[in-house]
């Protein structure tokens, strides 16, 4: 999942530290609702491939 990293953070699972800098990056579905969840990061939207996609089916 893409999100966007607010600050710099570190956050332990299951023992194993994470640390992620501030901006945008892909990371595992499981730690990024971590991210979410705690505060630290926000969903990004897909790319825009997708988004295209989308727009060509509504014309």
């Amino acid at each position: 999942m893409k999100v966007l990293i607010k600050q710099d953070t570190t956050i332990w699972v299951n023992g194993k530290p994470y640390e992620f800098k501030k901006g945008i990056q892909e990371v595992d579905d499981d730690i990024a609702i971590i991210l979410i969840e705690s505060k630290n990061a926000e969903k990004q939207e897909e790319t825009d491939a997708k988004k295209t996609k989308k727009s060509e089916a509504q014309t």
